[in-house]
């Protein structure tokens, strides 16, 4: 059981993570910030959140499978 339970949070895990590294997707790639923002922005955006998203969601399926 309780194998399921953390299989299952897992994948709600990197499902939440795929959710949110599509919306950056959609904003910054198709959307064109890029050639709009600021550099600093861009740097913080164009590396910094998918840098934050994969190294939270590795640190909480890490955490999961602690657990």
């Amino acid at each position: 059981m309780q194998t399921i339970l953390k299989t299952f949070a897992v994948i709600l895990t990197l499902a939440f993570a795929a959710s949110i590294m599509t919306l950056w997707y959609n904003t910054f790639i198709m959307g064109q910030y890029f050639l709009h923002g600021s550099i600093f922005m861009n740097v913080l955006l164009g590396a910094g959140v998918p840098l934050f998203i994969t190294l939270g969601t590795f640190q909480s399926v890490k955490w999961i499978l602690k657990a």
